[in-house]
């Protein structure tokens, strides 16, 4: 959705600032980013993209992705390694040191509501583990993530407050999860081919490039 206007997505379509990214019942989606940094979002989820700033070599680079709803995987790059990559879920502000990660929003999630939000950390492709840093809405650190397949459910508690749960995850649901990793992690291999080819007709027609948004 761009202001306001709804339009089903194509391969190769360009995603820009304030795109609203959802999916239906029976459908799901990669997106790659300039950086390699990619989403897989899993049936009747939606991510909002806040901001996102990469240039290469640039010592500027940001981004803040808000996922409102859903089941949603990511396989951050470049962004979260040279800048400062954030997702925001209604009860707590995520900060990613490139590693990939899932995040479930269940439906009616608010900062007021006790619908648990679930974050959790998985390896890489290449086996590497990053980490995930939990804080509240306000900013407040909740703890931190960095061993692979650990997670935490953020909880409400006294005074309105948010606490990070340590959660155990079942053989079941590592199982599932894994199934979900593993389609963001071949939506990223996909998503830099078609990064690096769209690079390269920018590169050939810098006219089309500066028509572009950030």
């Amino acid at each position: 959705t761009r202001n306001k206007t709804a339009t089903p997505l194509k391969v190769q379509d360009d995603i820009y600032r304030n795109d609203v990214l959802q999916t239906a019942a029976n459908s799901t989606l990669g997106v790659t980013f300039n950086d390699a940094t990619t989403f897989n979002l899993t049936a009747n989820a939606r991510i909002v993209v806040d901001d996102f700033v990469y240039e290469d070599g640039g010592k500027q680079n940001a981004a803040l992705f808000d996922i409102a709803r859903g089941t949603v995987a990511f396989a951050a790059a470049s962004v979260a390694k040279t800048g400062n990559m954030k997702i925001s879920t209604p009860t707590a502000t995520l900060g990613i040191r490139g590693t990939t990660g899932l995040v479930e929003v269940p439906e009616g999630a608010s900062a007021s509501s006790a619908n648990n939000v679930a974050v959790k950390l998985y390896p890489d492709a290449d086996g590497k583990v990053g980490r995930i840093e939990v804080n509240d809405r306000a900013g407040v650190r909740l703890g931190f993530l960095s061993q692979g397949a650990s997670g935490f459910t953020i909880r409400p508690g006294a005074g309105g407050r948010f606490g990070a749960v340590p959660l155990v995850i079942s053989p079941q649901q590592a199982l599932r999860d894994q199934g979900i990793v593993r389609q963001v992690h071949a939506a990223q291999s996909v998503g830099r081919q078609i990064v690096s080819r769209q690079r390269a007709l920018r590169q050939a027609n810098p006219a089309r490039n500066n028509l572009r948004n950030n």
